[in-house]
């Protein structure tokens, strides 16, 4: 048996087990607070974060689709209180970018009037970009 992997199985499952109640607690809160509003990200950057998630995991007859099991929510809340003040920075900074350049590449000035062919557009470009692409766009943004 190769010693390295069943280490690093070993540590990915202890690392699984260890966080594991910390995000469920996340997702149990966000999913039981009856007026919930955002902790890190504005009314704007929710819908967005939540557009991007119906089309990764959208609604099916037997499936419950990404905001209808509260991920935005998750998300929001995951972030603010597992990122330090400089990982919330750049989250930010990433996520705001990503707004523009969905802004830009649909030609539209406000986030209400992107459509769902908008988005779909840009996760396509952004899951198809090759490395070189994606490390001029990190470099941008840096």
């Amino acid at each position: 048996m190769n010693r390295r992997k069943a280490l690093k199985n070993i540590g990915i499952s202890i690392g699984t087990i260890t966080a594991t109640p910390t995000l469920m607690s996340i997702l149990q809160r966000c999913q039981t607070e009856k007026n919930w509003k955002p902790k890190l990200l504005s009314v704007d950057q929710m819908e967005v974060v939540s557009k991007y998630l119906d089309l990764i995991i959208p609604k099916t007859d037997d499936i419950p689709g990404a905001t209808e099991l509260g991920l935005h929510k998750w998300i929001d809340a995951y972030a603010y209180e597992s990122f330090d003040e400089d990982g919330l920075k750049a989250y930010l900074i990433h996520l705001n970018s990503l707004i523009i350049n969905s802004l830009d590449t649909a030609s539209k000035k406000n986030i209400n009037k992107l459509s769902n062919d908008d988005y779909e557009n840009q996760l396509k470009k952004f899951l198809l970009a090759d490395k070189s692409k994606t490390k001029q766009w990190e470099e941008s943004v840096n």
